[in-house]
C-alpha cells in the first residue's frame, strides 16, 4: 500500500481500524473523509459508530431504499 502512496495518517486509520472492522469498511471510510463524501452506506452496526464518530453522514441498505422512495425512483 505504501506503494500507491498513501499518507501516513492513512496507514495509520487502516492499523487502527481493521483490529475491529472489516477492511472494505476501513477503506470506504477513508476514502470518504478523502474526498468529503455526501453520504456513507454502511449497514454494520459497529462500522456505523465509527462512521459517526468519524463525523462521516451514515445511512444504511434500508435507508438508502426509503429516500429512493420518498424520491419517487422506485
Amino acid at each position: 500500500m505504501i506503494g500507491f502512496g498513501l499518507k501516513k495518517s492513512v496507514i495509520k486509520w487502516q492499523k487502527m481500524y481493521k483490529t475491529q472492522l472489516h477492511e472494505g469498511e476501513v477503506e470506504v471510510m477513508i476514502l470518504a473523509k478523502e474526498v468529503a463524501a455526501d453520504v456513507v452506506i454502511i449497514d454494520d452496526a459497529n462500522a456505523k459508530k465509527y462512521a459517526k464518530y468519524l463525523k462521516l453522514p451514515v445511512t444504511g441498505t434500508l435507508g438508502v431504499l426509503l429516500r429512493s422512495k420518498q424520491m419517487g425512483v422506485c
